[in-house]
């Protein structure tokens, strides 16, 4: 039987020399109101919105202390990958943060891979694409499908928005056609107003992109708000199954499908098969330490740093569980300290993850639970768990070409 881990601050150390991505709040401000925005008035998580802007000097330290670990322990080269990017609000409102950012790695003659990405509703896309074109961007576009598709997505009168973006898309694609195949990806959200099947057939027709179909956020909804928002959810999955092209849904998504994903987490953590090195060989996986919930060590995946210099270790939480803060003359970002958060919080769910049989593959993060929660939406029990399986190696004895697939060609991030 495993044990539980905890991490401490060379664990965090560890995750911030391997950094994939680093991603600033550019600003709260945004050019659109949307009806489902996370930042909007169906929830009440995050920090107040005052419309305003991130400078460089108040992210200045955080960047040269991450500049200098890399120099230090000497993985400040082309072989390690860095993600920096640039999220809001809308990013295109403070260009004039973004092109510091990169003149600044560029002048500190930073050897690292950096590559830049940036989350955008479009809406300024015609007055800067010559600018990420140049800087080579990973572009992620959000639009929701045709018209009245993205109808929740208005301009702050009140206005539909999506002529000026559809406009604005097309223009980039005419202009940079390379680029576009290349770089320019899109994200969906999934309400009452579109479906799986209408996304997917839009942008096929109109960008030949397979978009990717996030549902809406149902973390931090405020109790106000939460009959609006049941009556907005659309669940992903019980809308393919409703659509009469199920079947091919279900393969245009199979590695966004969390089944899929599931299955997928089985085989690397239950099948006996997978090894990611040579050492892993000679080592039994079932005594081998876990870190209780499925929850991301800090830092392992992205840094997330708020317009108002808050550090947190993903844009998706709430802003109370910041990890440190960073502002012109000051940066506080105490490892043992993160690391001790860390394991206080998942250590409260330690008594019910133990006895849980799915805890080598759980994918439950614990900041998206009730504090006082007594119970986890991933437990399974002992009878749960041999269905579970059951139904995995259902799923492969239908289909034994997935094995190969997973197995060899996926990756999960």
């Amino acid at each position: 039987m495993s044990c539980e881990k905890t991490i401490n601050s060379k664990d965090i150390l560890r995750n911030i020399l391997n950094l994939k991505q680093l991603t600033f709040e550019v600003t709260d401000n945004c050019n659109l109101k949307c009806k489902y925005c996370g930042y909007g008035e169906l929830y009440s998580w995050y920090d107040a919105r005052e419309a305003k802007n991130m400078s460089f000097d108040d992210i200045k330290l955080l960047l040269d202390h991450i500049i200098e670990l890399w120099r230090m322990y000497e993985v400040d080269n082309s072989s390690y990958q860095t993600y920096i990017s640039f999220y809001g609000g809308e990013p295109l409102m403070n260009t004039a943060f973004i092109k510091e950012v990169i003149g600044y790695i560029r002048d500190n003659n930073v050897k690292r891979g950096i590559k830049y990405s940036m989350t955008t509703n479009a809406v300024l896309l015609d007055k800067h694409m010559d600018f990420l074109v140049e800087n080579d961007f990973h572009l992620l576009i959000s639009l929701d499908g045709n018209k009245e598709a993205n109808s929740y997505r208005t301009c702050k009168n009140g206005a539909e928005s999506y002529q000026i973006i559809i406009r604005n898309i097309k223009s980039l694609q005419a202009k940079y056609p390379e680029f576009f195949v290349r770089r320019v990806n899109f994200n969906s959200v999934l309400h009452n107003r579109n479906s799986v099947e209408t996304i997917l057939e839009y942008f096929k027709s109109e960008f030949d992109k397979v978009p990717s179909i996030a549902e809406l956020n149902s973390s931090g909804i405020s109790e106000e708000a939460r009959a609006e928002f049941e009556a907005m959810y659309n669940n992903k999955q019980q809308n393919i199954k409703q659509s009469s092209r199920c079947d091919k849904l279900e393969t245009s998504l199979m590695m966004s499908d969390p089944q899929i994903r599931s299955l997928y987490l089985f085989l690397r953590q239950y099948s006996g098969n997978v090894f990611n090195s040579y050492s892993e060989f000679f080592i039994d996986k079932n005594v081998l330490p876990i870190i209780p919930t499925g929850t991301c060590t800090p830092f392992s995946k992205k840094m997330f740093v708020t317009v108002s210099g808050k550090i947190l270790q993903c844009e998706k939480i709430n802003h109370k569980y910041y990890c440190g803060k960073v502002c012109a003359d000051k940066l506080s970002l105490d490892l043992g300290q993160i690391a001790n958060n860390f394991n206080e919080l998942v250590g409260k769910r330690k008594s019910l993850c133990s006895v849980c049989y799915k805890r080598r593959n759980c994918s439950q993060c614990v900041f998206y639970l009730d504090e006082n929660y007594t119970k986890c939406p991933g437990f399974s029990n002992k009878s749960g768990f041999e269905e579970y399986a059951a139904s995995c190696m259902t799923s492969l004895h239908y289909a034994p070409h997935l094995y190969e697939t997973l197995i060899t060609k996926v990756k999960l991030i």
